[in-house]
Parts: structure tokens; sequence; C-alpha cells
């Protein structure tokens, strides 16, 4: 997180998205579903996280016994 576009291109060869740079000269990934959008490294931590606690808060809700 929080490094630039430059830092990057190696790494960026061996992921299954497109790695671009942001208009601050950050990485950020591009996702293109429809209409194009960039993503910071930082928001999509932000949306695992959330997808994360909400499913903890789901299993402790339901209190599901453990896989």
């Amino acid at each position: 997180m929080g490094r630039k576009f430059e830092e990057v291109q190696e790494e960026a060869k061996r992921v299954p998205y497109r790695v671009v740079r942001a208009s601050n000269g950050d990485a950020a990934v591009e996702w293109t579903g429809g209409k194009s959008k960039l993503f910071s490294p930082p928001e999509i931590s932000a949306m695992i996280l959330a997808k994360l606690k909400a499913d903890a808060e789901m299993r402790l809700a339901r209190r599901l016994p453990k896989p």
C-alpha cells in the first residue's frame, strides 16, 4: 500500500488484474465491469475487511458451528 506505480512494475506482471497509475502517481487497480473505475489499495483493503466483518457478524448471529 502507498507504493508508487513505478515501484510495482514487476509485481504488476504477476497479477490477474490491471495495475495503473492513479492521478497522484500511486499504483491503483482498474476495474472494467461495465464502466472503468480505479481503486486504491486502501479502498480494496477496506472492502475486504467489511466483507470479513459482515461474514463474522452473520456467523455469530446464527451461531453456526465451525466448519
